[in-house]
């Protein structure tokens, strides 16, 4: 049966049996102190009768002076459990015998009776004294004890039963709330088919909850299979795109490589000056088709995760010098100044494709060299297990809210100026290493995992 009450049914149990013993024991406080109030009352009469009959023991010994007679007739009084002291007092007021027997009951009215003396000529009686009688206070906490203890058993009487019922209740819930759990792990597992066996039984919220169960892994199931068939369709989509995109490489490919290389045979002939910065213009033209070719390309195998990784050791100065090597004829026709910050020592060593990392640097530093102002500074370093990398011009940068569109596929902030790949792809790159790429202003930030390993001169070179 405990095995059974889990979770919801469980704590219902709990609950229910907190609640009911609650309640009864406030209940019996409450019952516990009225009994005892009226117990306190019961005594109180019971004194009264006893008052009555001591002073009907002393109204002569006490008119005629006999003090050992009044004594022995109070001290008769011992017997009786409810009496704790009993005093009695002159018609002056002066006391004659007072005896305590018991502890007394703090802060209650003791029982006062006068003692009246024999009846005058007219048939009057004139009081001759007092008797006053305290209640014991061992007889009331008796009473209450006894009131206690009933009390508590009936509590836990209460109790008990109480605990049977929710427990009995807890059953009936069990079972069905077992079995929806049951039913919903199987459609969190994609077994929807099993949508069938979640039940619609027992009480109104749990039938409620049941069909709803039931109804929302319908509308999964039928959701899953449009979403699969889109998937599907996606996927050939993108196998058509990429098997597209390399045919069109390959046809764009040959023509411009022989179309470069017939321009640099006409470089070799005897051309006027117009014509040959004509010539000059048109080749460099080819060539930046023939590299924006290689960057669509690049991106795509990026974007579709088919370009595997190359990971080797490299010294991360000599990375520097070779981003720097393809730029410098640009530089230098841009006129603008390049300065680099590289590991102070020249055998720091990184892991990583060096291939695609000496790409994104040169992405960066042509970006800066279009788009960018002088003068633009590069910076390298190793810390700890990560490579940083830093290009930063002096122009204004990128404002914050257009940061994620030069990251695009053909994104550019300026219309008719440059490609929108060479950002697309250093995203890409930095990524596919696990690294990131932060963008303020002016300022790129590569960071991707590397090994701060230094190497000795001869492995390094």
């Amino acid at each position: 049966m405990i095995d059974r009450l889990t979770g919801m049914s469980a704590r219902l149990v709990l609950f229910a049996a907190v609640l009911v013993i609650a309640t009864a024991a406030a209940v019996a406080g409450v019952l516990v102190a009225q009994q005892t109030g009226h117990a306190v009352r019961d005594l109180t009469l019971r004194s009264g009768a006893i008052a009555r009959g001591l002073v009907a023991q002393l109204s002569g010994p006490l008119e005629m002076g006999l003090l050992s007679r009044v004594e022995a007739a109070v001290d008769r009084l011992d017997t009786e459990k409810d009496v704790a002291r009993v005093e009695v007092s002159n018609i002056a007021g002066r006391t004659v015998v007072a005896r305590d027997f018991r502890p007394l009951v703090e802060g209650a009215d003791p029982v006062v009776m006068p003692v009246l003396g024999p009846p005058d000529a007219e048939g009057f009686h004139s009081p001759i004294g007092q008797v006053r009688i305290h209640l014991s206070a061992e007889s009331v906490q008796a009473r209450r004890d006894a009131l206690t203890t009933g009390a508590l058993r009936v509590t836990v009487t209460v109790a008990l039963v109480a605990l049977a019922l929710a427990g009995l209740l807890a059953l009936a819930l069990a079972s069905p709330v077992r079995r929806l759990r049951v039913g919903v792990e199987r459609l969190a597992a994609g077994r929807y088919a099993d949508a069938e066996a979640v039940p619609v039984d027992g009480p109104r919220e749990l039938k409620e909850l049941g069909r709803a169960f039931r109804e929302a892994a319908a509308a999964v199931a039928e959701r899953e299979a449009e979403l699969r068939a889109t998937n599907v369709a996606l996927k050939r989509t993108e196998e058509m795109r990429d098997a597209m995109t390399h045919m069109l490489v390959h046809d764009l490919k040959g023509p411009l490589s022989n179309l470069i290389m017939l321009l640099g045979l006409l470089e070799t002939a005897d051309l006027d000056e117009e014509d040959h910065e004509l010539l000059v213009e048109g080749k460099a033209r080819c060539q930046g088709l023939m590299e924006m070719i290689a960057d669509l390309l690049m991106v795509a195998r990026l974007e579709s995760g088919k370009v595997e990784l190359e990971p080797s050791r490299f010294v991360v100065d000599d990375l520097v010098d070779d981003a720097l090597r393809t730029i410098e004829v640009l530089a230098a026709q841009s006129g603008y100044r390049v300065e680099v910050v590289s590991p102070e020592d020249d055998h720091v060593t990184a892991v990583g494709d060096r291939r695609l990392l000496e790409r994104v640097l040169q992405n960066l530093l042509t970006n800066a060299l279009h788009y960018g102002q002088s003068p633009i500074s590069l910076s390298a370093a190793v810390d700890g297990e990560r490579l940083l990398l830093v290009v930063e011009d002096a122009g204004d940068g990128i404002p914050p809210d257009r940061v994620e569109q030069v990251f695009e596929m053909f994104g550019t902030l300026d219309r008719g100026r440059g490609t929108g790949l060479g950002l697309a792809f250093v995203r890409l790159a930095v990524e596919a290493h696990g690294g990131t790429v932060t963008v303020d202003g002016a300022r790129f930030t590569i960071e991707v995992p590397a090994s701060a390993e230094r190497l000795a001169p001869a492995e390094a070179a």
